[in-house]
């Protein structure tokens, strides 16, 4: 509450906060340590693959819970079957892929699921590392010129 007093001619406002609650339903900051083809071998049988994936983790159901701990998981991806994905990230496309072919039509196996999965992970994986290999080369190249320069 803002309460106004004036004290030897000098304005002083109070201002009182209330303690902020966090937020229960955000995840944790930073990746998960474990395998996500580990973790999601592990879901086999289960209903919902989200929720699944959720619990082993330690975390509330939540698509946010699932990215925070894999961030690859929301990079956008060409969907493997023919159907039209709405919005094709690869935690999007697995969910679609489990609910829609693995236990609905039963068209695709949960190993052929996983495997899927391991091979946009490690191709994922290995965009990021490309990446930050291109970037630490840029900056020696610029700490190059900015010593000859000197």
């Amino acid at each position: 509450m803002n309460a106004l007093n004036r004290d030897h001619n000098k304005r002083i406002i109070r201002f009182d906060p209330q303690a902020k609650k966090l937020c229960r339903r955000l995840a944790r900051n930073s990746p998960s340590p474990l395998e996500f083809g580990e973790v999601l071998a592990s879901c086999r049988g289960r209903d919902d693959i989200v929720a699944a994936l959720c619990q082993l983790i330690g975390e509330k159901p939540s698509y946010l819970a699932i990215q925070t701990a894999w961030p690859w998981l929301e990079k956008r991806v060409k969907s493997p079957c023919k159907c039209r994905v709405m919005h094709p990230s690869v935690l999007m496309t697995l969910c679609h892929l489990y609910d829609h072919h693995v236990t609905d039509l039963r068209n695709w196996s949960f190993t052929r699921l996983v495997k899927w999965a391991r091979k946009i992970q490690t191709q994922a994986e290995a965009a990021v590392a490309k990446s930050e290999n291109q970037v630490t080369k840029r900056l020696c190249r610029c700490a190059t010129k900015i010593r000859k320069n000197r």
